[in-house]
């Protein structure tokens, strides 16, 4: 259900998507993954679990969504690299 709300279904994985699926007023079908991503996100319990699975910490893991955004690298002053 997540993966639907999120539009990985059926932007990024395949099958057959019957009825439809509002993000607010947004059709899934309609909208991008990235766009969706403006309004729809999850995190799962386990941190070793995440969409990145490589990261260590929750800075880590928050920079990866931060920089993925973004489009690039982002530089973090020292106040958040001690988090």
């Amino acid at each position: 259900m997540l993966r639907l709300l999120a539009g990985h279904a059926p932007h990024f994985f395949d099958g057959t998507l019957d009825g439809r699926v509002l993000v607010g007023d947004v059709d899934t079908r309609a909208s991008s993954i990235a766009d969706l991503s403006q309004s729809v996100g999850f995190v799962f319990e386990n941190p070793y679990d995440q969409l990145t699975g490589a990261t260590s910490s929750v800075f880590e893991e928050v920079a990866f969504g931060l920089e993925n955004w973004a489009g690039r690298r982002l530089t973090f002053g020292a106040e958040w690299t001690r988090c």
